[in-house]
């Protein structure tokens, strides 16, 4: 990178943070986008080096409002360095009848019956992505009445992975052999959402979970945690139904209310195709990326030399 110079550098994600001061050096500008929320960040970074290391971008792009109130509230970011953009997702383009035939195959596949009631999840396995919690719906779900149909199906993860390894050990452990299954990470997702009739979303922490939006996308409904990050503002009152954090009662009962009203599944399922397709496209969120970038790149000091000027004044 010696002797080069950059009109604007796109951090696009804070995994890069350890080439950020070197990169302002050589930049006018620098534009962070910020996938993470506060346990990531402060995980990958440390609270102390983030709030320096954020002192050199010229502007920030998060991905959410909860990415937006934590950079503002909690890292002290100025809100007129921040630009708001949802993530975005490709639409499906299989006809229903398509969609019907996946629906069938996939659910032969796993020994499951075209009248099950399939509880969905998909991502990567662990704490974050609330996986243990899901099992702990599932399990309370099994124990309700009239719940000898409904199954459980996670796609994400490496098979053989100490996460799949723990997934599969609670399986047997809640007696859910049978009833609960695990595909690993797969390019076929989207067949796998057709074979689901509600996506649960567990997370713990997901600024705007892209699996949310295939799921909402493919017409199923979404549950997911107050507090939890983008989950909540993408569901409203109207796509889903939000659970008080971490409260695996009131999840499973959110749950079961859409397993026994087919009626209010399917309102909540067309409202969340209809909100991915008219905001949760790149024609929708691309622009306002490309906006960022210019506002970045209009004539201004840079964010670097602004720094080094600070610190030097200090001295």
């Amino acid at each position: 990178m010696a002797g080069r110079h950059y009109d604007l550098v796109y951090v696009n994600t804070s995994a890069l943070s350890a080439y950020v001061p070197l990169l302002a050096e050589h930049a006018d500008s620098v534009l962070w986008h910020i996938h993470e929320l506060e346990y990531v960040l402060r995980l990958t970074m440390g609270e102390e080096r983030m709030k320096s290391l954020f002192q050199l971008a010229t502007r920030f792009i998060s991905v959410s409002q909860s990415v937006n109130d934590l950079l503002i509230q909690r890292f002290k970011v100025a809100a007129e360095k921040l630009d708001l953009v949802n993530g975005f997702v490709p639409l499906p383009k299989r006809t229903e009848e398509e969609a019907l035939s996946y629906r069938r195959r996939i659910r032969r596949q796993l020994g499951w019956s075209d009248d099950a009631f399939v509880v969905g999840g998909c991502g990567a396995l662990g704490w974050r992505k609330g996986t243990d919690i899901f099992l702990q719906v599932a399990r309370r779900l099994c124990q309700m009445k009239d719940n000898d149909c409904t199954r459980f199906l996670w796609v994400g993860g490496g098979a053989g992975e100490d996460e799949a390894l723990r997934f599969e050990h609670d399986i047997r452990a809640f007696g859910l052999i049978g009833r609960c299954q695990i595909i690993p990470a797969t390019t076929d997702v989207m067949d796998y959402y057709h074979a689901m009739d509600l996506f649960a979303l567990t997370s713990r922490e997901d600024p705007f979970p892209l699996v949310m939006l295939e799921a909402g996308a493919s017409n199923l409904p979404v549950v997911c945690f107050e507090g939890s990050g983008g989950g909540p503002e993408f569901v409203g009152t109207d796509a889903g139904l939000v659970a008080p954090y971490l409260d695996v009662e009131a999840f499973a009962a959110h749950v079961d209310l859409l397993r026994k009203s087919p009626k209010l599944r399917r309102e909540f399922g067309a409202a969340a195709a209809q909100r991915v397709q008219a905001q949760h496209v790149v024609e929708q969120q691309g622009p306002k990326v490309l906006a960022s970038i210019n506002r970045c790149l209009s004539p201004c000091p840079s964010a670097f030399a602004q720094f080094r000027e600070s610190s030097a004044s200090r001295c």
